[in-house]
Formats: structure tokens, sequence, C-alpha cells
């Protein structure tokens, strides 16, 4: 029971405080209330008076704690550590500030703890409690009251390593065991010291705690190694065994000796709470949790250390003073004592019990402080609108003060103003009346010459269609002309009596050849060397009436036509083609003829009509353009009907030189009206500026 070296207690005061310490750790940490703490005090005095001769009152003990430890030399070896009485409260508050600061820096999640009184002890107890040889420990108060988080700082301050179970979706019995073997590996393979954290709200099924019961009782937990997990646990503490004399091929003596580290590595910790008939229940089913654990009573946290959390909280926050951050302070200590009296009240009144936590506590502080921060914002918000209303309201007094003088200066510059903008806008609107005339006729004038061209435009097009209509045969008998050579020529001279279709092509050919048309006749047209460059550069736009008739009987013989030709003569097909292309162009020119003086009476009227004639320049320019258009089409159309356009040409340069000029003078005149619309505008701002100054 007594954990003291011998040569750390050498006195009679220390042997009464050693005795004392061990006394409250066996019976006072069990009781769940104050009023049995005090009576226990009150034993403790009366024993202290008979037995050492010490007079003390049953208050000692709570103002001034004993406290036994042997963390108060950080980073001290296990070995090295004494536990001894530590009497300094201030040294072992700076202490586990040491701890806590080294757990911040070692573990990613940020835990704040105050060390008060109440806080020092328990976190003293815990660190007590795993220091033993399978030391156990039960931790039991209402949420919030800080056993979690003491218990990791002890684990930490003792050097071992805190282990918890991470509930998720879909986490069972089987996860359970599986981080049990983790457990059971880290603690009796590995040789590490742990400490097992479990909560009653991670209890899922009360297997959990059954599990638990039999670790506490005899360190195993039945069927948790499956045959191949057993086999790599006792390979991997043979060794160890084998060190420790243990025969390593007994497996059932591995196995034990495997269980006996287990129990000496790990400590476990469990943190209950006692509201309700659970903790009732599980302690009657589960005895070992009593029986084998060291039991810590988390009560009601006393006044002294609400105050002590309060004033930490408050402690970089400005309240104006010293003793305005006092009163706040005590003010929340009165408001949470006077919610838990009240919950007294309520629970013997109506036998309904409502719990406050020192997670309530926290929860009252930190909404204080949230609202005290946005209300300070808005207040900061508030007063930066005020001053910089009131930097523009000085502003806008030096403003107005400047902007009155210089409206007053400004006055005879406004008279002027308005004289000069009457008088350009008299101007503008003579200048504008000129423009409006001058656009009016122009309209007219491109109407007039709109229709002019279209006119011109369709007589042109109408002779470019029947054009259209010939051209492709003549292109196409051309053609067939170039793929015949003398080969194809002899073979047609060869004939002593040519086929019907052959001579009826031939008698075609030296009528318009101006040949009879006979089979000698068409044996000589043959055999002329040129025979082919006549076909070629035959004079297809003066052909004769005469011939014209003669040919028309030939041309409407159903059976006169390239694609029955060809079955008797290729060369024969090329001259039929030939000739009906030569028939073609006639008749298409016989009609493009009348076309043709309509087109050139339309570019006579269209020159006398449009040439410059005396009277305005408006005038003129209206008739340049008509001219020029009509004269452009007449160009493009007497190259169409092959008439030499240089006179046109020669015309229609002189006629877009003068459209060209009339433009730009037109184009000038909308500029000088536009300036002058701009200077207008320009005026009228500056008059409504001056105006509203």
């Amino acid at each position: 029971m007594l954990q003291c070296e011998p040569g750390t207690v050498r006195d009679q005061t220390g042997i009464f405080r050693l005795f004392c310490h061990e006394c409250q750790r066996v019976f006072h940490d069990r009781l769940i209330n104050n009023e049995d703490k005090t009576y226990f005090n009150t034993i403790v005095s009366e024993m202290a008076s008979k037995y050492f001769g010490f007079n003390l009152e049953p208050n000692y003990f709570v103002t001034k704690p004993i406290i036994f430890g042997d963390f108060i030399k950080v980073g001290a070896e296990k070995a090295d550590r004494l536990y001894e009485d530590l009497t300094e409260p201030d040294k072992i508050r700076a202490v586990l500030q040491d701890y806590l600061d080294d757990y911040n820096m070692t573990f990613s999640k940020e835990t704040k703890l105050v060390f008060f009184q109440d806080a020092v002890e328990h976190v003293s107890r815990i660190a007590r409690m795993i220091r033993q040889e399978r030391g156990n420990a039960l931790l039991v108060g209402v949420g919030g009251t800080g056993k979690q988080s003491l218990t990791r700082l002890a684990s930490h301050m003792c050097g071992m390593r805190c282990f918890q179970i991470e509930l998720s979706r879909g986490y069972n019995y089987d996860s359970f065991h599986e981080d049990l073997r983790r457990l059971f590996k880290m603690a009796g393979v590995e040789g590490k010291d742990m400490v097992f954290l479990f909560t009653d709200t991670q209890i899922v099924v009360e297997e959990f705690l059954e599990d638990i019961n039999n670790m506490l009782n005899s360190g195993e937990v039945p069927n948790l190694f499956e045959k191949d997990d057993l086999e790599q646990v006792l390979a991997a503490t043979r060794p160890r065994a084998k060190e420790a004399g243990i025969n390593e091929g007994n497996r059932d003596e591995v196995f034990q000796f495997f269980i006996s580290r287990v129990r000496e590595k790990l400590h476990i910790v469990l943190c209950m709470s006692p509201v309700g008939d659970a903790f009732r229940s599980r302690c009657r089913m589960f005895p070992s949790l009593v029986n084998c654990c060291t039991i810590d009573w988390f009560v009601q946290w006393p006044r002294e250390a609400l105050l002590s959390v309060s004033q930490t909280f408050f402690q970089n926050v400005e309240f104006g003073s010293e003793e305005m951050k006092d009163c706040f302070s005590e003010m929340c200590v009165e408001v949470h004592v006077s919610v838990t009296d009240m919950a007294e009240r309520f629970y013997s009144e109506l036998r309904h019990r409502y719990y406050t936590t020192p997670t309530s506590y926290l929860e009252l502080i930190n909404l204080y402080l949230a609202m005290l921060g946005e209300k300070r914002q808005q207040l900061v918000a508030a007063r930066d609108r005020v001053k910089n209303g009131l930097t523009k309201l000085l502003e806008t007094n030096v403003l107005v003060d400047k902007m009155k003088i210089d409206l007053s200066a400004l006055e005879p510059v406004l008279k002027q103003k308005s004289i000069d903008v009457n008088a350009l806008m008299g101007k503008l609107a003579v200048d504008q009346e000129s423009a409006d005339m001058v656009r009016k006729v122009v309209k007219e004038d491109e109407a007039l010459a709109k229709v002019k061209a279209e006119d011109t435009q369709a007589i042109a097009a109408d002779a470019q269609r029947d054009l259209d209509e010939a051209l492709p045969a003549l292109e196409g008998a051309n053609k067939a002309l170039d793929s015949l050579d003398k080969a194809d020529i002899s073979e047609i001279r060869v004939f002593t009596k040519p086929p019907d279709m052959v001579m009826t092509v031939m008698e075609a050919v030296c009528i318009l050849l101006g040949s009879k048309p006979d089979w000698s006749s068409a044996k000589q047209v043959l055999g002329d060397s040129y025979f082919l460059r006549k076909l070629m550069d035959y004079d297809k736009e003066n052909i004769k009436p005469q011939i014209l008739q003669k040919l028309q009987k030939y041309v409407n013989n159903p059976d006169f036509v390239p694609e029955k030709v060809e079955k008797v003569s290729k060369a024969c097909k090329s001259m039929c083609m030939w000739v009906r292309a030569m028939d073609l162009y006639s008749r298409v020119l016989k009609e493009v003829g009348p076309k043709k003086e309509r087109l050139a009476a339309a570019q006579v009227s269209g020159i006398h009509t449009h040439r410059p004639p005396t009277g305005s320049c408006w005038k003129r320019k209206r008739q340049q353009e008509a001219w020029c258009q009509c004269s452009l089409l007449s160009t493009v159309l007497g190259i169409c009907y092959l008439i030499p356009p240089f006179w046109l040409q020669m015309e229609l340069n002189a006629t877009m030189a003068t459209l060209k000029e009339k433009q730009a003078q037109l184009q000038e005149v909308q500029n000088k009206i536009k300036i002058l619309q701009d200077q207008f505008d320009q005026s009228i701002a500056e008059k409504e500026g001056l105006g509203k100054s």
C-alpha cells in the first residue's frame, strides 16, 4: 500500500501526512458527496489529536490538501522517480503546466486545462493509480468534469501511451475485439506501458463491459485471438519468456507469461457517469469494475475551482480595471452556483433531477465572451461610422465654402456661356437646314440612279442568260475538236462509200465551210491540212442566213445527235457537236442582237442624262453618280458582248473622280455639323454645371 521509500519519510510529521494520504486514497476518494467527505475529515482530525498529538480542524484537509507524487521532476527516468510529499502548491501547478505544454506539443489535438486545487488533486490521484503494478482506476462523475482530459495528462506524466477506441458507423463487437488485440500486442509483445481509457459513452453493447470485467479480473479475454493470431503472439513472446526462465516449448506457460506482461503493462481507466440506473446495474453485473479498480469520485467543482477557471478565461480580456475583472469572475461563479442550488430545490420539490456540470459553466463563460466580442465589434463599427460621418461633415463644410467662392467668380463666365450657346444654336440651326436640303437632293439622285442601274442590270442579265445557254455547247464542241488528230480524220477519208450518218455529218460540215454537200467535196475538205484549225477559228458571229437555212435540214434530223453519231464514228461525233454548236450560237446571237441595241441605247441615255450639266454642285453630284453606275454596268456588259470598253473606261474614270470629290464635300459638311453639335452639347453641359454650382 505504501509507495514511499524509507528515505523520504524521516519524522513524525511525515509519517502522519503519509498515513492521512493513504487513508484519503483508500476511503475518502470513494465518497460520493461533500457531506460524507466532511465527516471523514472530522474522523481523521480526531485520530490525529488522539494518536499523533496534532490538533487539526477538519477544514485543514480541504484548504491544505495532502498530495504525494513522483512527477515533480520533469523528464526523470521511471527508476529515478521518488514518490514524495509535495508541499508547494504553486510549484505543483507550474510543473503540471509544463507537462501540459509538452503534451500539446506532442499531440496535434490541443488540450486546455486550468489547474485549480481540485484538478491538481485528481490528476495526482490518477497518476498514483496507474503507476502501481496492475493499477486500474474507476473515475465516477457527471460529464464535463475533466475525467478524460486529466487521464490523458496523467498518462503523459507517467510516460505511458493512452489508447482509446474510436467509434464510427458500423463499429461492433468484432471491431472492439480487433482494438483489444492491438492493445494486447502493444502491451504484451512490444512491452509498451499502456493506459486503456474507456468511457460509458463508448459502450455499444454490454459485451464490451463483460470483456473489460474479464481483463480486470484475470487479464484475459476468452477467444480473443484466433489460431493464426495466437501463433504469431506466442512466437513473438517466446524470446522474452526464455529470458524469464520459462520453457518456450510449453504453449500454456508462454501464453500465461504473455497475459502476465499484459496485466503488468496495461492499466485500465474507466470513466463512468452516476446519472441514472445504468451505473448501479453495471456495477452489480460486473463486480470487477469495483473490486479491481481504485475509485475516484468527481464531485461538483467547488467555488474556488469555478473562480479559478473564470479568472483564467478572463485573463487576457480588457475590462477597464482589475477590480471589474474580479467582479465579472465572481459573477460567473455566482450564476453557476445559484443555478446548482435551484436545481437541488427543483429536485426536492418535483423529484426531477437537472444536472449542472462544469461543461455548462464553461459554456456560460464562452457564451459571455462571444457576446462581449460581438458587442465590442458593433461598438467599434458604430464609433467608426460616427467618426467617418464627422470627418465627412468637416470636409463638406470646407468644400462648400470653397464652392461659394468659385460660384461668385463663375457668374460672369456663366452669362458669357449663355450668350455663346444661344449664338451657336442659331448657327447650328442654319447649318442643319442646309445639310437637310443637301441630304434630300442626294437621296433623290440616289433613287434615280438606282432605277437606271436596275434597268441596265436587267438587260445585261437577260443577255447573259442567253449567252450562258450557247457558250457551254460551243466550249464542248471546241474540246471535242481538240481531242481529234490526223488519224481520226484519215479514218473517215478511207471510206469509199461512207455510212449514212458519216455522210450526213460531212454534208453539214461542207455547207458551213461553203463546199458542195457531196462525198468528193467532203474528202477534199478532210484532206486540207488546216481542216481542224478552220473549224476552231470559224467566224461564228457572221454566218449567212442562207447557210443557216440549209443547215436546219440536218439539225432537225432526230438522228443527228452526238450519241447516235458516236456509234458510227468518234471523229464524226465531234464534228456533229461542232455543227450543232454553230447553229445554237447563231440562233442565240440573233436573239441577243436587239438586246445589245437596247443596252447601247440605255448606255447612251445614261451617258447623256448624267453628264455634268450646269447648275448647283449637288445636282452635278447626283447626275455624276448615276452616270457612273450606268457606265460601269455598260462596261461590264460591253465586255460580255465583246464591245471594246476603252471609251467607256475613260468616261468611267472621269465620273468616279467627280463622284469622289462630291462625296468628300458632303462628308466635310457632315463633319462640320458634327463638330458644331459636339460644341453645342459641351456648352449646354458647362452651362448646366455652372447653374448647379
